[in-house]
């Protein structure tokens, strides 16, 4: 039995890049946690950015943060499941999502911080989680469910 009979969900590719991108992530954050640091002409470096906010470097308190942080991956997680079941598309859309978020949360439970690593034109600095986040809900909001099922089936 080859692999991909015996895990149907490999078809999708969204499962498998999410995951790809997720070890690149972690191994980028493990670089620039060490110190690496590398130029790309003068709009992209390479380093370490401690970001204490959230999204924009907005500050958050943790009392607020970890909360809703919590709230929002569960529902993010029942969100998968319930596409799971019937258009891996779309749950593979989610699964991106929930790496990203995880990565990141991962960063602020260990370091109290998350560690973004990408900085273009020395203002902006990001992570490949924040990408995976945010095309997932991009095209989550675009995408067409590809299988539904209805009542009758059920």
């Amino acid at each position: 039995m080859t692999l991909l009979k015996k895990f149907p969900i490999l078809h999708n590719g969204w499962f498998v890049t999410a995951t790809a991108l997720f070890v690149v992530d972690r191994l980028c954050k493990y670089w620039s946690l060490r110190g690496h640091s590398y130029f790309v002409g003068e709009a992209v470096a390479f380093w370490y950015f401690r970001n204490t906010g959230i999204a924009f470097s907005l500050p958050l308190a943790s009392a607020i943060f970890w909360p809703a942080a919590i709230t929002i991956f569960v529902l993010l997680a029942v969100l998968f499941a319930r596409a799971f079941r019937s258009d891996f598309t779309r749950a593979g859309l989610y699964w991106m999502v929930l790496l990203g978020a995880n990565s990141n949360l991962m960063d602020r439970w260990y370091t109290g911080a998350t560690s973004d690593y990408l900085i273009f034109f020395n203002r902006s600095a990001v992570n490949v989680a924040d990408g995976m986040i945010i095309v997932a809900l991009c095209m989550l909001c675009f995408a067409k469910p590809s299988r539904q099922v209805n009542a009758a089936d059920s």
